[in-house]
């Protein structure tokens, strides 16, 4: 497969596309080795990609404003941080503000540094660079055939390479990304109605950013509301997730049932090797001119140790096991009625960290008629293990039917129903590993006991060398609060459920004269306990004093995680089909709807700080 900016249509209003390309190449190849007996597969994709960025306006600091600079505040660390890593391959556009739009009457005042009023600020522009994604990924398998059993082997790699370009000189880096697969099936016929398949998988991934040498780390990592920042890839940093499953089925035929019995075993750990970046600080300033006077708004993105007051390192692994176990009945009732039945069984297991990493705190509910007395009241503490215990109460019955009523085969009737639970996934750990008296994370403010500090690092390589805040030590309050720093907090309710999904179907295909077949079916769903989070820290009218108060002033942000979202699913769907000769055509409606608490998101651990429902939506 090969495309490319010249093999795009153009429109009238575009005269060229920046440069992009996919070079995707693929082979195959494979054949026996013993004759019925032994065979081979493999195969091998290599790509070569390049994407551009060229499509998105970007906002970042004008040249006049950088030479303003040099000259009001030349030993500021923002202006020399604008001077030695200036933009590259940026093409402007357009001002985007001047300083008579960005400061309004301040321009032209001391407040305001006496910058010109009629001097441009910001620019609009695209980043011109079209940065490389590269891969390799190869499989091979084996297959082994014996007069009773059958044994096959098959292992699969893939290596990505992506370049991380910054709109600024210096901050280069290509991220890596590989993973390494490796399955075995064995199955073994005791006789014609008894077999058993035994199979066992394992997936190493492991991911890497920052590790291109040059970067200079030393800089922290700047925000600037509304514009581009001076940031560099977030690292240095690996991830390596270990996933190992066992799972063993047995088939037995008896009479007009087919039976069919498993059971399954996962094992798996997160291990973030993250120490780099929780030493590295984000300073958020709240437009340029803060920067260049070297004035954040807020620090944060260091971990501490609230015990000791010192920078701490912020690396840690989780580990997590579950189990699943099933039987199914497909049974023959008459020629022209089958049922299908079944349940399974699920333990989705409790995430904890290992040993190296400790215990860590979760957000346990206070005293209260309701949520917000609740979160005003709440605390943080330590536990061994995210939930309260196992999560192993998941049953899920299904049943289905196939009939036949004319017992010819020209209408057909299928139903069914069937209760069905997703995994709360490993990753949740993560919601809890930030709190105190564990590591955390704080935020601090301009105007809070602690102030920001911004400053330089000594060093490009961790823990890097900046000064930090100095936070009291040891010193936490009756919440388990850091005393003199809000530090966030994030929980999970340590009785949550995974959600439950009831799914139904029922449908109709009648075939009609000729060769043409018709077919309406019915299908819905409704899941209840669905898992949602937010900040529940926060109340309406909280700034109308000028000050953050916060329902529970122990801590900034309470990311909470609970039970509570319920979507719903209806569907009608219409379809004819028809097959005459060598033409086969098909055609159908589908009228649907569905409900949700759409912000709720749709990966757990990574929902939106202000996502609904809330204790007020």
């Amino acid at each position: 497969f090969y495309s490319d900016q010249h093999l795009r249509a153009r429109t009238e209003f575009t005269k060229k596309y920046e440069p992009f390309k996919k070079h995707d190449l693929s082979a195959t190849f494979g054949g026996p080795i013993i004759k019925n007996h032994t065979f081979f597969f493999a195969s091998v994709e290599p790509l070569r990609s390049q994407v551009s960025q060229a499509t998105s306006v970007r906002t970042f600091e004008s040249p006049e404003f950088v030479a303003f600079a040099q000259t009001a505040f030349p030993n500021s660390i923002g202006t020399k941080l604008l001077t030695q890593y200036p933009l590259n391959n940026v093409a402007v556009t357009s001002v985007a503000k001047t300083a008579q739009q960005a400061f309004g009457s301040d321009c032209g005042t001391a407040a305001a540094g006496n910058i010109p009023c009629n001097l441009p600020v910001l620019d609009f522009g695209a980043f011109k660079p079209s940065p490389f994604r590269n891969a390799l990924q190869y499989n091979f398998r084996i297959d082994q055939y014996f007069e009773k059993d059958r044994f096959y082997f098959s292992t699969y790699r893939v290596n990505l390479d992506t370049q991380n370009l910054s709109l600024r000189k210096g901050f280069y880096d290509v991220g890596n990304n590989n993973t390494n697969a490796y399955q075995l099936s064995y199955t073994h016929i005791f006789r014609p109605t008894l077999l058993n398949e035994f199979s066992y998988g394992q997936i190493r991934v492991q991911g890497s950013s920052g590790a291109t040498t040059g970067i200079p780390f030393h800089v922290p990592d700047i925000g600037i509301n509304n514009e581009e920042g001076i940031n560099g890839p977030w690292g240095p940093a690996t991830f390596i997730q270990h996933n190992y499953n066992w799972r063993d089925v047995v088939s037995l035929i008896r009479s007009r049932h087919s039976f069919k019995f498993g059971f399954e075993y996962w094992s798996g750990d997160d291990d973030a090797q993250f120490a780099g970046p929780y030493y590295r600080p984000h300073f958020q300033f709240n437009n340029l001119l803060d920067l260049v006077r070297d004035q954040p708004f807020t620090e944060s993105g260091v971990n501490f140790n609230p015990l000791t007051g010192l920078p701490a390192n912020g690396a840690y692994r989780h580990l997590l096991n579950t189990f699943g176990g099933f039987a199914q009945d497909e049974w023959k009732v008459t020629s022209n009625l089958t049922v299908t039945a079944g349940i399974r069984w699920d333990d989705y297991g409790n995430p904890h960290p290992d040993k190296v990493t400790g215990q860590e705190g979760n957000v346990y509910l206070g005293s209260g008629s309701d949520l917000n007395t609740q979160f005003a009241n709440a605390y943080v503490k330590r536990a061994p293990a995210v939930y309260a215990g196992r999560l192993n109460n998941n049953w899920s019955p299904r049943i289905g039917v196939a009939y036949n009523p004319d017992r010819v085969g020209r209408t057909l009737i299928r139903g069914g129903i069937g209760l069905y639970h997703n995994w709360i996934p490993l990753g949740e750990a993560n919601r809890v590993r930030q709190n105190p008296p564990g590591l955390i994370s704080p935020t601090f403010r301009v105007g809070d006991p602690i102030p920001p500090v911004f400053a330089l690092g000594t060093s490009d390589k961790a823990p890097f060398g900046f000064p930090f805040p100095t936070l009291p030590a040891g010193q936490l309050d009756a919440r388990g609060g850091l005393v003199g720093a809000r530090a966030n907090a994030g929980g999970i309710d340590r009785n949550i459920k995974p959600d439950s999904t009831i799914i139904y179907q029922i449908g109709v295909e009648r075939q009609l004269p000729g060769r043409l077949v018709a077919s309406a079916n019915y299908s819905g769903s409704y899941t209840y306990n669905g898992v949602y989070g937010t900040d529940y820290n926060r109340f309406p009218g909280d700034l109308l004093d000028g000050k953050l108060d916060r329902l529970n002033p122990s801590f900034g942000t309470i990311y909470y995680e609970r039970n509570g979202n319920v979507i719903k699913y209806n569907a009608g769907i219409f379809a004819l089909r028809e097959v005459t000769g060598r033409v086969t055509w098909q055609a159908s409606y589908t009228l649907s709807r569905a409900t949700d608490y759409g912000q709720a998101g749709s990966r757990i651990n990574r929902d939106p700080g202000y996502a609904v429902p809330t204790q007020y939506n």
